[in-house]
């Protein structure tokens, strides 16, 4: 795991976040890198915000933001990926999953990681992350939907789209930034990705390697 910690930074997750982006495909060369930067700073910028309005915590930002925040202790799954939450905006609701939190929690203790990830509790890294979403739905924050990728372009006409998967970096940059996070919320997934099914990964730390930092 600390060889994760040294080979799973901000920027490599913020790849492999991106790369599952339907538009990927469709970024010039070096766009990756403004797509990334622009996520990134959605979420510093929507994190300063908070914690000048509504402080650090993430329940009490919710309550403030009149967010319901709902404990479920259904096993969440979506084919092979593990859910720990997710966000609905009628009416604005959090779910935490607290089997897969709960797994998560475990697999940190057991395995002593609390020191090298800075944390025992996903819980409120997961919660912040929605948050964000929150946030960025309502227009609280203009969030990174301002990123936009050509589509189509015949003649004048000429037709954009968001990136959703700008998103999720910068929610993940939210919660690290307002939770004080020493490495990103991507690495404590990888730990109960790595107790389901160690050879994916393995693939998934050598793909992390692979890529440049910048």
């Amino acid at each position: 795991m600390h060889e994760a910690v040294q080979v799973g930074t901000e920027r490599r997750f913020a790849r492999l976040v991106l790369r599952e982006d339907p538009l990927a495909g469709r970024l010039r060369a070096g766009e990756d890198l403004k797509a990334i930067d622009h996520a990134l700073e959605a979420g510093q910028a929507a994190a300063d915000m908070t914690v000048k309005q509504w402080g650090v915590r993430p329940e009490e930002i919710a309550a403030k933001l009149g967010v319901d925040v709902r404990h479920s202790d259904e096993a969440a799954r979506m084919g092979s990926t593990i859910l720990f939450s997710e966000y609905g905006d009628r009416p604005p609701t959090v779910i935490l999953y607290t089997r897969s939190i709960a797994e998560a929690n475990h697999l940190i203790r057991a395995n002593h990681l609390e020191l090298l990830l800075g944390l025992d509790d996903v819980g409120p890294v997961h919660l912040a992350h929605e948050i964000y979403h929150h946030l960025e739905a309502t227009g609280l924050t203009p969030g990174s939907r301002g990123y936009r990728v050509a589509t189509l372009k015949a003649g004048p006409v000429r037709l954009t789209s968001g990136m959703p998967t700008l998103g999720e970096i910068a929610a993940d940059r939210f919660a690290a930034a307002l939770l004080g996070l020493r490495t990103p919320p991507k690495l404590t997934q990888l730990v109960t990705v790595y107790a389901h099914n160690p050879p994916f990964a393995v693939q998934l730390l050598e793909w992390l390697r692979s890529q440049p930092e910048g």
